[in-house]
């Protein structure tokens, strides 16, 4: 008799906490699966050997001497710097960008560096857009871009970080939004390293929240349509000169404070 209440009173419970109504859960302090850690955060060769070459040649043709670094992904590395330098001057920039990379490739390419030839005042980080279409979760990648974080902050302890969070992509500027944004959440509270984290999702998409009709009836009809905003190319992940003044307006007083 013992046994079947027992049985009875477990069976009860089991069916009262699964009814509890599901709660909505806080990205910023949940704990991250270790394999999504080490996903982002172990130091990976890019995929391709022309990535590493094109490290490497920007490391030894750029100057040694710059006051503010670039690290990041495609859309750092297709940055132009002569603006930027021009509002900046007399700093100078040295963009370490390098296409493809994900957190796993800038935190290898970190290793690899010689880091004591440079010190820089000011680096800049923008990377994560390749994480996110690997479909890594946002925790794994909040802890990739702490590991890049502090490891500057031991490299350049005087330097001032900036780390721009991951633009906006994809139909209506929304494409893996459920992950974009609480990386960054999640980012502030599980890092003590100084940063300044620069959004600049209003301006960079022209402030369109939903794309208009016409934009999908072309898409159907042509199978392409072309983007709705200036800033951005057509596969609406990349960006164009517009875009990078967006981010120019938006980084240059924070280099210049």
């Amino acid at each position: 008799m013992q046994r079947i209440l027992a049985a009875i009173i477990c069976l009860l419970t089991a069916v009262a906490y699964f009814s509890e109504p599901v709660q909505a859960q806080d990205t910023t302090t949940e704990v991250c699966p270790v394999d999504a850690v080490l996903q982002a955060t172990l130091p990976m060769r890019p995929y391709k050997s022309v990535l590493i070459t094109r490290g490497r040649s920007k490391v030894m043709r750029e100057p040694k001497d710059a006051e503010i670094i670039l690290f990041g992904d495609s859309i750092v590395d297709g940055w132009v710097m002569e603006p930027l330098e021009q509002m900046v001057a007399p700093q100078r920039i040295l963009n370490l960008g390098v296409g493809g990379d994900r957190t796993q490739q800038v935190i290898w390419r970190l290793n690899m560096m010689d880091m004591s030839q440079y010190a820089p005042q000011k680096v800049v980080l923008m990377i994560g857009t390749n994480n996110l279409g690997d479909r890594e979760p946002a925790c794994g990648i909040a802890e990739g871009i702490k590991v890049i974080v502090e490891r500057i902050d031991t490299y350049w302890p005087n330097a001032d970080i900036i780390v721009i969070e991951t633009l906006p992509r994809g139909v209506n500027f929304s494409s893996y939004a459920e992950t974009r944004l609480p990386t960054f959440e999640r980012l502030r509270a599980i890092t003590d390293a100084p940063l300044t984290l620069l959004n600049v999702d209003d301006a960079i998409t022209c402030g369109i929240d939903v794309f208009p009709d016409a934009w999908f009836e072309t898409r159907r009809s042509e199978g392409r349509a072309p983007s709705p905003c200036e800033n951005y190319r057509d596969d609406l992940l990349h960006i164009e000169a517009p875009g990078y003044d967006v981010l120019n307006t938006a980084l240059a007083p924070l280099l210049t404070e």
